[in-house]
């Protein structure tokens, strides 16, 4: 016997993702919230290599300019390191990482409430975000 949900659902359960684009995404109930943190963890991974390489690209922006130019290190290597410094900043505090991150609408709904957010939705479409 199928127990019947209080929403009135009963069967399969699903989280709802939305993302900012308005892109909705399905995943089985209980992984939603698995699904954000896996964002938030590769946004700030990418945070961090981009704010670490704009300050090494400066460095060496400058010191082939240096060696090209001017035969001398010291002072355009130094202009370089301060250039790649700014950039780095200026791209840690411009960094948006909400923009590309999902939100748990829905969590634990039946294919009823999903079908509300999701047009055509086909429940033996949904797999694990974590299947590989």
């Amino acid at each position: 016997m199928t127990r019947v949900r209080p929403d009135g659902g009963s069967g399969e359960r699903y989280d709802v993702l939305e993302y900012a684009d308005g892109r909705c995404e399905v995943v089985p109930a209980g992984e939603g919230n698995h699904v954000v943190a896996a964002h938030r963890d590769e946004d700030r991974r990418q945070q961090r290599i981009a704010t670490v390489t704009v300050p090494v690209v400066g460095l060496l922006a400058g010191a082939v300019g240096a060696a090209w130019l001017l035969r001398g290190l010291v002072v355009p290597v130094g202009v370089g390191l301060l250039i790649g410094v700014v950039g780095g900043a200026a791209r840690h505090r411009a960094w948006s990482p909400t923009a590309a991150l999902p939100e748990v609408v829905a969590d634990d709904v039946s294919a009823a409430i999903v079908r509300e957010y999701v047009d055509e939705f086909d429940p033996s479409a949904v797999s694990s975000a974590f299947d590989s």
